[in-house]
């Protein structure tokens, strides 16, 4: 509850649930489903689970063990956590059909190509 608090919404229910889906790209939950994980009778999923560490600046392992594997909540210095507009990317390329996933490799490919020979 303090790292809701921390992050600057009020603990209900109702506003906690806007908060996380304005986060949730894909992943909104209900008033209902929030309500039961504030008062811990539920658990999210586990891509839930990452919007919401990095939402409220903690660790995955911190939400769900009480500390990460490093003894510390906060995952600030975490190299592994993904910046949020890199997981919408990802997001965006999985529900690509597979030739237009290609068609984004391709691209990508040619734009480090050229970036590396400007360097």
């Amino acid at each position: 509850m303090a790292a809701v608090v921390k992050a600057g919404c009020t603990p209900s229910p109702t506003a906690f649930a806007r908060e996380f889906n304005l986060r949730a790209d894909g992943a909104a939950v209900t008033v209902h489903a929030a309500r039961k994980w504030l008062v811990g009778d539920a658990f999210p999923t586990q891509e839930r689970l990452h919007v919401l560490a990095r939402w409220l600046n903690v660790s995955p392992q911190w939400l769900r063990f009480g500390e990460s594997s490093e003894g510390t909540r906060f995952a600030a210095n975490d190299t592994t956590m993904i910046p949020h507009d890199e997981v919408v990317l990802l997001g965006d390329f999985r529900r690509l059909d597979e030739r237009s996933q290609a068609v984004v490799r391709d691209v990508i490919a040619s734009l480090l190509r050229h970036n590396s020979l400007r360097s």
